[in-house]
């Protein structure tokens, strides 16, 4: 068995069929891309690459944004950063039918630019948001979808965790990307906004109004609030854009303001400073663990000659049409989102899907914008979409999986026009990282 397509399809059915079973993906991955080595190159040219590929992945200064996104987002919670972005929305929407709904969604995409985890974003406006919806009898799977769904901001609008591992599976610039999700996640954020406006006035019983009115001063001060957010958000990505430091030392100032922050506020203790330092410890050995794995089942997948052959079918003689290939992608991962979760994803099939894209003449950082918008849609996706569960598991005991998918329905439905539009106009996604970079 010689054919290329048949070997590369036969190894990641292997490692998928591994995956569905229970084994983690790293290790899956891993034990493919192991196998598969052996019987590219023989045992001792396979040790030769198990031996040095996991130090020439990891040897990556794109890497030390992972440890450092992850404690910019912690410190960045613990100064209460997302419950001052929910009061000063809640200010300035309460008065307006579906008000509440609106603050969450205004205050988790402010809350995104300091956090690169959508989980943890989701789990936190669960926590703030929440009963207030419920104190003025808003429905209850429509709350819960609307959390879930806004939870999703985190991992498009910078600082990204998401961006940061595309750019190391493709080689692509971490500040580029970083700059690329801004328009896109605003102009999610606006269409979320104008849908709940509309929804809630043909159907006023999903979302009350507050009867709680704000004067104009407590208007302001709960803006003057969102200093924090706009220093830390202007701070890393303003200093990125203006060229006075690269993205992993922007990681390094945005961890090490937040963390001034959360003093400043008296916010922060010996015990959750051990308790941040754990988890991001955790979370980014995680990932490491994975892209290794991916790694190696990436360099089996290009000596087997399956990502070549891939590129000649889908790019040679224009035999099947580019927009074709990129409509089978899209359902591609729209499918693996729902089995998968988005890190896994992304690691697994980059290193023989972003060699297509690129064959096909997309630019690549407007596919990494489209890949984290698919995976967004990934995340609210039953039946393994990831913030289904923590929006479920944090919101109690009295709440189900199926009463937070009842609810996000209908913004998975908003999703997709707004990634047709992403899809049709490109400059959305590539202006700013266009103006820095020349991309």
């Amino acid at each position: 068995m010689n054919d290329p397509l048949i070997i590369g399809f036969l190894s990641l059915g292997v490692m998928i069929g591994m995956a569905v079973i229970g084994v983690p993906i790293a290790v899956a991955a891993g034990i493919v891309g192991m196998g598969g080595l052996m019987i590219d190159l023989g045992i001792s040219g396979a040790f030769g690459i198990i031996g040095t590929l996991p130090y020439s992945v990891l040897a990556n200064f794109g890497i030390s944004l992972i440890p450092l996104f992850f404690l910019m987002g912690d410190f960045a919670a613990q100064a209460g950063i997302a419950k001052d972005a929910f009061d000063a929305a809640y200010k300035l929407f309460g008065k307006v039918r579906g008000g509440l709904a609106m603050a969450t969604t205004v205050g988790s995409a402010l809350s995104a630019a300091t956090m690169g985890s959508s989980l943890a974003n989701a789990a936190l406006f669960t926590r703030i948001a929440l009963p207030p919806m419920m104190t003025y009898n808003y429905s209850r799977s429509f709350a819960l979808g609307c959390i879930a769904a806004v939870g999703t901001f985190a991992i498009m609008i910078p600082p990204s965790i998401t961006f940061v591992l595309y750019g190391i599976v493709t080689q692509q610039s971490i500040g580029a990307l970083l700059l690329a999700g801004i328009f896109p996640g605003i102009f999610t954020a606006v269409v979320y906004l104008s849908y709940i406006f509309i929804r809630c006035r043909s159907n006023p019983e999903l979302a009350p109004i507050s009867e709680v009115t704000f004067s104009i001063r407590e208007k302001l001060r709960g803006l003057v609030q969102l200093w924090a957010i706009f220093f830390l958000f202007f701070l890393v990505m303003g200093g990125i854009y203006a060229g006075y430091f690269t993205p992993s030392a922007g990681g390094a100032v945005g961890a090490f303001g937040a963390f001034i922050l959360a003093i400043f506020k008296r916010r922060l203790s010996w015990k959750i400073i051990g308790k941040v330092s754990i988890e991001t410890v955790q979370g980014t050995t995680a990932i490491m663990i994975i892209l290794v794995g991916a790694f190696l089942l990436g360099r089996h997948l290009i000596l087997c000659g399956f990502t070549e052959e891939l590129v000649q079918i889908c790019s040679g003689g224009g035999v099947i049409p580019g927009w074709v290939v990129m409509l089978l992608f899209s359902a591609m991962y729209l499918l693996l989102g729902c089995v998968m979760e988005t890190v896994s994803m992304l690691v697994t099939t980059m290193p023989f899907v972003y060699p297509v894209v690129t064959a096909l003449g997309y630019d690549g950082i407007w596919f990494g914008v489209i890949f984290v918008k698919l995976a967004e849609l990934g995340m609210l996706t039953p039946p393994l979409g990831a913030n289904l569960f923590v929006v479920s598991a944090t919101a109690g005991e009295d709440t189900s999986v199926m009463d937070v998918v009842k609810g996000v329905g209908p913004f998975l439905l908003l999703e997709i026009p707004i990634l047709v539009i992403l899809i049709a106009y490109p400059q959305l996604s590539i202006y700013l990282p266009s103006k820095m970079y020349g991309q």
